[in-house]
């Protein structure tokens, strides 16, 4: 069986290890996420704190909220404005 969520699509590591061992500059590593195609479908994607569309390539980081289990996206600029706000 196919599962497409066991390897990590960035490093190929296997997410069903104990403890799966990301590679250094996988965005699971380093928090720096790079915007696909996918992510854009079907209704776009924005920072949440300045609402500037993302576009294929560029690179966001996740801000807990809350609710333990919601992230909220931003840019890399409003993330820099803003470092007191741990990104996850």
């Amino acid at each position: 069986m196919n599962d497409p969520y066991r390897y990590c699509i960035h490093c190929a590591a296997d997410c069903y290890e104990d403890g799966p061992q990301h590679g250094p500059g996988c965005p699971t590593v380093t928090g720096l996420w790079p915007v696909t195609e996918r992510e854009l479908q079907p209704a776009g994607m924005v920072c949440m704190d300045c609402e500037s569309e993302f576009k294929v390539g560029d690179t966001y980081a996740h801000r807990p909220t809350d609710a333990s289990d919601v992230f909220e996206v931003v840019c890399l600029g409003c993330r820099v404005l803003n470092p007191e706000a741990e990104s996850v």
